[in-house]
């Protein structure tokens, strides 16, 4: 693997440890402090103000991801101009798209919407204002997504990273100063929205220094560039709905078919089994920019180079947690519930083996999604999820929680037995050559590629 490669992809896994700490960091002093500082109920208007105003975050239709792909595989074959039409194509788009959401914002609440949303402690009046502050805020991150792009396709990933870790470490710090001091949800709306417009500038500002050939501007903006991404964006808005389908409908497949306290168990065991995804997103995030590289300079061989040690080492920390996670579980969970629930081996056992098996297949899939090929993926991901609900609900009354475990199982190996055989042929790997290097990861990094 050439040394500029595994050095960026060094740096982005030191930035990506960083933003895991920013987000430890503020789900754990994030509760108590907001609590503290504006109470019960006002913290939970925020809550439900600030869900509302994410969903414009979808407003975007995933342009920002698979701008972000095209424009790192136009500079890996060289073409910058191409990757400069395809930015301002793109922000031209997000601008449009962006002005029609926050204009049906502004409308419902012109309209008087602002009485119907369901808090306690605002007045409509304030309801409407803190909706609107936060909803231009969303849309200013938006913004702020396409500009990381920019970042990752000339090798700058990391450096987007820190600036994006450091944006909500500050922005997080702002708002629970002005909670503190104020004690308005108007003011902490407020201060989201100047910091992210600050955030802007700074972006913009570094992007000039790394990048100066990537600006914004419309001289290079073409309508048939938007229309051709428009299919690989709109797929990656079926990732997390076949997410959405295997996490939140199997709870309402054991609500329906066990109760609210089997839920409670199955929701327990699915999150400490989950807990080492963390680590293996960090990965996929910093060999994504790579294999878009790859894809564009045509250097296969690199791209089954990063395939090999990224699958590798997923695996590696995925058993590494799954060995941790069934060890102490019998200890973890009661201790985490404060004894309220205690370990089902049986349940706990299929979800691990569920998140290993994702462990591999997702991290494969990167493959496909950072070249823009992940449409039939979406479809896969969608349908075996409403099999996964369909097998558990079946087997339930027999299995009873563990079901879920079984069928979140099912749905993984299915999307490994699809993803898999898929990226050996575009890496032109095979099977035997592929198991043999993740069996020996300390040969992927700094070893020669050696097909089998």
């Amino acid at each position: 693997m050439p040394h500029s490669v595994r050095t960026r992809i060094i740096k982005g896994l030191g930035a990506s440890s960083f933003g895991q700490l920013v987000t430890l960091f503020i789900q754990l002093a994030g509760l108590p402090a907001f609590l503290g500082a504006l109470g019960t109920e006002t913290y939970g208007d925020w809550l439900v103000l600030s869900s509302w105003a994410q969903l414009l975050s979808m407003s975007d239709v995933g342009f920002a991801s698979a701008a972000g792909n095209d424009m790192t595989m136009r500079v890996g074959r060289g073409d910058r101009q191409g990757a400069v039409a395809i930015y301002q194509s793109v922000w031209l788009a997000l601008l449009g798209l962006s002005a029609l959401a926050l204009a049906l914002v502004v409308a419902m609440l012109w309209l008087g919407g602002g009485g119907y949303l369901p808090v306690t402690r605002l007045s409509p009046r304030d309801s409407s204002l803190v909706l609107m502050i936060l909803s231009a805020t969303v849309i200013l991150n938006l913004q702020l997504g396409l500009i990381a792009t920019a970042f990752r396709c000339d090798g700058h990933y990391a450096t987007s990273d820190l600036l994006t870790s450091g944006l909500r470490l500050s922005e997080f710090l702002g708002q629970l100063s002005a909670a503190f001091v104020t004690r308005s949800l108007v003011h902490v709306a407020l201060i989201s929205l100047l910091i992210r417009a600050a955030a802007i500038l700074i972006f913009m500002g570094a992007l000039r220094n790394l990048s100066p050939w990537l600006v914004l501007g419309w001289k290079s903006a073409k309508l048939q560039l938007v229309r051709r991404l428009l299919t690989p964006a709109l797929s990656f808005l079926g990732i997390p709905l076949g997410q959405a389908i295997m996490i939140q409908g199997m709870l309402n497949v054991v609500a329906v078919s066990l109760g609210s306290s089997a839920v409670v168990v199955f929701d327990a065991h699915r999150r400490l089994t989950n807990a080492g995804m963390q680590l293996i997103g960090m990965v996929n995030h910093s060999v994504w920019p790579e294999l878009s590289r790859a894809e564009g300079s045509g250097d296969v061989a690199l791209s089954r180079r990063l395939h090999r040690a990224a699958c590798s080492l997923a695996l590696l920390l995925a058993a590494a947690c799954a060995t941790l996670i069934l060890s102490l579980g019998w200890i973890i969970l009661p201790s985490w519930t404060r004894g309220r629930i205690n370990q089902d081996f049986f349940l706990l056992l299929l979800l691990t083996l569920a998140v290993v098996t994702r462990s591999l297949w997702y991290t494969s899939a990167v493959v496909l999604m950072s070249s823009n090929r992940h449409q039939r993926l979406t479809v896969r991901m969608v349908v075996s999820g409403l099999l996964s609900l369909g097998i558990a609900f079946v087997i339930m009354p027999w299995w009873g929680v563990s079901a879920a475990g079984f069928g979140a199982l099912f749905a993984e190996l299915l999307l490994l037995m699809y993803v898999l055989p898929c990226v050996l042929v575009l890496t032109d790997d095979s099977l035997r050559g592929f198991i043999d290097a993740i069996c020996r990861p300390q040969t992927l990094l700094l070893g020669r590629d050696k097909q089998a």
